[in-house]
């Protein structure tokens, strides 16, 4: 650690708080990533399922009025 503090001119104490920080916190910034993909899994799969739900209800539709204009044979 002291080479990389010279190589950039930062105090070892700097670089060692740094290096605490990067390690207290960076299990945090996966765990907000994993959340936010599974929020999205989440969103889409609501979608889909109202997507399937409106198909059905169309579908439903359509066969009524097809039977009631006498279309439908």
């Amino acid at each position: 650690m002291s080479q990389i503090a010279s190589e950039h001119g930062i105090h070892i104490n700097q670089l060692s708080n740094w290096r605490q920080l990067v390690l207290d916190y960076l299990p945090s910034v996966f765990e907000k990533e994993t959340r936010d993909i599974q929020d999205l899994k989440n969103d889409y799969d609501s979608k889909i399922d109202d997507l399937y739900a409106e198909i059905g209800r169309l579908t439903a539709e359509l066969s009524i009025m097809k039977r009631k204009s006498g279309i439908e044979s």
